[in-house]
C-alpha cells in the first residue's frame, strides 16, 4: 500500500508525517514515566494491580504523580510546559506558586487503561483540581470519542512554527482554565 503523502511503500523513510506516531507525538508532548524501573514495578504490584497492569482512576493519579521523570512544577517537556504556563496565566496564579503542576501520564495504568497522556493539578484555597489530557491522531477521537476533559491533537513544531505553537498552546490553556474554573465553581462559590 501507498503512503498518500509521499507516494512510498508504507514502512519507509521517517522523514514523511505519515510515519510520525500517536505514540511518538504522546512522547514528544508530555514524555513518559519509567515503567520498567525495578521500584515502578514493585510499587504497581504493591497497589494491587491487576494481572494485566489495571488499577483504578485515582491509584493511577497516584501512581503517576510518584513517578514523574522531572518536576511537575517546571517540566522538561516543551508542550508541557507551555501549558503550564499559559494556565498559571489565564488563571492569574504566580508560577512561583506551587499550585499548578503538570504530569505526564504516558506509559502508566492512566494511559492505559483510563485514556489520560497527562493531567493539571491546581490547589487554590484549600481545593484541590484536575484536568486531564489525551493527544491523538486519530480523528474521531479529536472529534470527541475520548475519555479525559481535554483531547489535543497534532500542533505546530516549536522548532519550525514557534508562533503556531504558542498560539495553539494558548487556546489549550484557555481551554483548561475553563475547564478548572468550571470544577471550582461547581464545588464552591466561584474563583
Amino acid at each position: 500500500m501507498r503512503c498518500k503523502y509521499c507516494g512510498q511503500e508504507y514502512g519507509h523513510s521517517s522523514s514523511c508525517p505519515a510515519s510520525y506516531t500517536g505514540k511518538e507525538m504522546e512522547h514528544d508532548m508530555f514524555g513518559s514515566v519509567s515503567v520498567r524501573d525495578s521500584e515502578y514495578l514493585k510499587t504497581i504490584k504493591n497497589m494491587g494491580a491487576q494481572e494485566n497492569g489495571y488499577l483504578p482512576f485515582n491509584k493511577s493519579i497516584e501512581l503517576a504523580k510518584r513517578f514523574q521523570p522531572g518536576n511537575p512544577e517546571n517540566p522538561d517537556k516543551a508542550f508541557l510546559k507551555e501549558i503550564l504556563l499559559a494556565v498559571q496565566d489565564e488563571l492569574g496564579i504566580d508560577p512561583d506558586s506551587g499550585s499548578v503542576k503538570a504530569y505526564t501520564a504516558i506509559g502508566t495504568p492512566l494511559d492505559k487503561f483510563h485514556g489520560v497522556d497527562a493531567f493539571l493539578s491546581i490547589e487554590h484555597e484549600g481545593r484541590k483540581l484536575m484536568v486531564t489530557i489525551d493527544a491523538t491522531k486519530r480523528p474521531e477521537k479529536q472529534a470527541g470519542g475520548g475519555k479525559a476533559d481535554i483531547i489535543v491533537g497534532e500542533l505546530p513544531n516549536p522548532d519550525e512554527d514557534e508562533e503556531g505553537f504558542l498560539k495553539a498552546v494558548e487556546k489549550i490553556g484557555e481551554r483548561i482554565s475553563k475547564i478548572m474554573r468550571e470544577k471550582y465553581d461547581s464545588q464552591n462559590d466561584g474563583y
